[in-house]
């Protein structure tokens, strides 16, 4: 039985047209409601009573990226959608770094044959997020670069013998003790899940993701890899002037 309620996002109609009448075809789709830009679908996210399952969302429409911070906007408001990002730019890795970062659940080229569109859309569903391996690559030297640059603010200030959570509770007095502490360890060790951290920190997962909820919360970021991004940023600012690029 037809089930899923997909909103698409594109400001090419000839494209939107078509993807909406192929994606009817799958018999798992009840409904695809489309939206000509990036202001439409926040606007619906925050009116509508009917949530999607799915967003299939262009990255750019309005500017550039203007999906990407309609991504970040919906996830900040609904972070239980799913929400894939389509481009016609799937070789550029920053605008897929980007979209990760605003909490998007998979990265598509405008090109992918209608099924794989629709293969993506159902393993988001079911938890797996959709990572090209270029894109995957970056991530990957991005928290290369997280371990580097914990190294330069211990090594530079001499901080080695305090913990990392009362540094960031320095940097950011917003996070309680705890969160600082939550967040520590995932700067810390940022390719562990959250049920490992919880494990280390004898704590259940709920309370881990509590935690993890209310960072994101205080500073309007909708991934962990955005917040921790974020951070690393402020600290090296804080610690490390001289080099403000993580």
């Amino acid at each position: 039985m037809a089930s899923l309620l997909i909103w698409l996002v594109d400001d090419n109609r000839d494209y939107l047209e078509s993807t909406r009448d192929s994606l009817l075809l799958n018999e798992q789709v009840s409904e695809v409601i489309c939206f000509k830009s990036s202001t439409e679908v926040t606007w619906a996210i925050e009116h509508d009573n009917e949530l999607p399952d799915a967003i299939l969302l262009d990255i750019s429409m309005e500017s550039k990226t203007a999906g990407i911070a309609a991504a970040r906007q919906i996830k900040q408001r609904c972070p239980d959608v799913k929400i894939l990002m389509l481009t016609a730019h799937d070789k550029n890795t920053d605008y897929g770094l980007l979209s990760f970062m605003a909490g998007a659940d998979g990265f598509l080229s405008k090109d992918l044959p209608i099924d794989a569109v629709m293969e993506s859309v159902l393993e988001s569903l079911s938890g797996h997020v959709d990572i090209p391996a270029s894109v995957a690559q970056q991530i990957l030297e991005n928290y290369k670069n997280i371990h580097h640059s914990i190294n330069l603010i211990l090594s530079k200030n001499d901080v080695y013998l305090v913990e990392l959570s009362k540094v960031i509770k320095d940097v950011l007095p917003e996070l309680t003790p705890t969160e600082s502490r939550i967040l520590a360890m995932n700067i810390q060790n940022p390719d562990k899940t959250d049920h490992e951290i919880a494990d280390f920190a004898h704590v259940s997962v709920h309370t881990i993701h509590r935690h993890q909820a209310n960072i994101k919360d205080k500073y309007e970021l909708s991934s962990k890899v955005a917040v921790i991004l974020d951070v690393l940023t402020k600290l090296l600012q804080l610690y490390y002037p001289e080099d403000k690029k993580v």
